[in-house]
């Protein structure tokens, strides 16, 4: 049996005061960014706070609902770029001149190719957990669950 569009309806409302009672802000998200695809701006300013990000996000992902598209089709965002850099989500190496996600960057000289620093983030050791996956050594000594708990 279908619930009813009341029933429907409440479990949304319920749905989001848990997520509002759960959520955990750890940053404010950007205030200015641009579409990579069709560069449309998006500014707080002109949505109200939080909703310009609010709104980029959904509307990239119309992008992706339309058309078939590769991610090496979008252009950089250099606001998002600019942002990520002030928040210490990202940085840019010297020794290569490309760009990285802080805690993702290559391992400097003298340690084995392809090995990535490690983070104080679980995802990161979920990462590294993968890279070692592919050279054997994954799962040796590390009694950790998915998200980097010990189990």
């Amino acid at each position: 049996m279908q619930p009813s569009k009341d029933e429907l309806d409440k479990y949304d409302i319920e749905l989001e005061f848990i997520r509002e009672r759960c959520w955990q802000r750890k940053r404010k998200a950007p205030e200015r960014s641009q579409c990579g695809f069709c560069r449309r701006v998006f500014e707080d300013e002109s949505l109200g706070e939080g909703k310009g990000w609010e709104e980029r996000m959904e509307h990239i992902g119309r992008h992706y609902e339309k058309v078939d598209l590769d991610i090496s089709q979008e252009e950089v965002d250099c606001d998002l770029r600019d942002w990520a850099v002030a928040e210490g989500i990202m940085r840019r190496l010297e020794m290569d001149n490309k760009w990285y996600l802080t805690g993702f960057e290559p391992v400097e000289s003298g340690t084995r190719r392809g090995r990535m620093r490690r983070s104080r983030g679980s995802e990161a050791k979920a990462t590294i957990l993968k890279a070692e996956a592919s050279d054997g050594s994954a799962g040796r000594d590390n009694d950790e669950d998915a998200e980097g708990e010990e189990e």
